[in-house]
């Protein structure tokens, strides 16, 4: 999904295709399995998180709207 791709970024390990279940099902066993792949979405999930703040959104939409009235 072009969203989450924007958002996550190109090599986000997380990914599986949109109805893929088997595909999703091994990413699950492999977050349940594997303490360094759990790790590594946590991790790159945390450096996103300051990008996605309530302040930060609503100075986005804020800086918006007055380019639309400049």
């Amino acid at each position: 999904i072009d969203g989450n791709v924007g958002i996550l970024g190109a090599d986000y390990p997380g990914y599986f295709e949109v109805g893929n279940t088997k595909q999703l099902a091994r990413l699950l066993t492999r977050v349940e399995t594997s303490p360094e792949y759990l790790a590594e979405l946590r991790e790159r999930i945390k450096n996103l998180a300051s990008l996605f703040s309530p302040e930060r959104e609503q100075k986005a939409w804020s800086d918006l709207v007055g380019e639309l009235y400049d």
